[in-house]
């Protein structure tokens, strides 16, 4: 989903922590599509598309190219969380 106009990063972050949420930081789409990809076992593509055109709001996509992916404890499978959590 691409971000709002006007919310920004910090925004984005605040509101997710304060819903019990934790956020993973990307540096590009390409960089988020490369990482889930690999845990959902399919092609950087597809997964560009979902976090792209996803309607959950998971996937925050900014206009400086980072992206957000915003996890609430539910949807994904642990390692995925857990590789995140180490890359950090």
């Amino acid at each position: 989903m691409k971000a709002v106009k006007g919310f920004t990063k910090e925004d984005y972050k605040k509101e997710c922590i304060a819903d019990g949420g934790e956020v993973f930081e990307f540096a590009s789409i390409g960089e988020a599509a490369e990482s889930l990809a690999s845990w959902m076992r399919c092609t950087e593509k597809v997964a560009e598309d979902g976090i792209r055109n996803g309607t959950n709001c998971d996937w925050i996509v900014f206009e400086d190219g980072s992206v957000f992916f915003r996890y609430y404890g539910r949807n994904y499978g642990e390692e995925y969380i857990k590789a995140l959590r180490d890359r950090a």
